[in-house]
């Protein structure tokens, strides 16, 4: 009798821990889903990012399979970065300078101030293209979407260089698809592949 009340405490015991260690991941998980993205802190974190893919494609998207985003300056208001090609010619060597100011969009939570967006523009034009962040992982990718795209499920995940020769974190395509519910497009050995 003595024997199965202490076969009975350790097992209260163990459903006890496995139960606050499972409250713990649950807990965890929906912080990160309810974790309001910080754009200014992913730039400052990924300074260096390519297109590793997208669900939609327009004019020039296939020539971004090359290009690299170099952030050259964050502070809290605005990123100053740098586009450029790795083809080997010289003219693709030469960077286009873009300017982006952070922005918050109505997806803030808890009046929480955090900005999630960016508007960006070439250096010299007037023209601009909002994206917002919908998620970033800080260390591998980022998924930015075209703000009030007539669509609305217009989306791209940008990742680091090291990336792409290496195998892309799982959690970054699953985020991707549990966002915008489509089948995820990707780049692959410079040819788009639509899938």
């Amino acid at each position: 009798m003595l024997l199965t009340s202490a076969v009975g405490i350790h097992i209260i015991i163990a459903l006890s821990r496995i139960c606050h260690a499972m409250a713990h991941e649950s807990a965890a998980l929906q912080n990160d889903v309810d974790e309001q993205p910080d754009i200014v802190k992913a730039c400052r974190a990924l300074n260096k990012l390519q297109l590793y893919g997208a669900n939609y494609v327009t004019e020039g998207m296939t020539e971004d399979i090359n290009a690299h985003y170099l952030n050259e300056e964050v502070t809290r208001t605005q990123v100053r970065f740098a586009k450029y090609y790795d083809s080997g010619n010289e003219v693709d060597k030469l960077p286009t300078k873009f300017i982006g100011l952070f922005f918050m969009t109505d997806n803030v939570k808890d009046n929480t101030v955090v900005c999630d967006g960016v508007s960006v523009r070439k250096e010299g034009s007037n023209e601009e293209t909002k994206y917002v962040m919908y998620y970033s992982d800080y260390e591998t990718c980022s998924i930015l979407g075209v703000h009030h795209h007539s669509s609305g499920k217009r989306c791209r995940l940008l990742v680091t260089p090291e990336v792409l020769v290496a195998t892309l974190p799982q959690h970054c395509i699953l985020k991707f698809q549990s966002i915008w519910r489509t089948k995820f497009k990707t780049f692959l050995e410079g040819g788009l592949m639509i899938q």
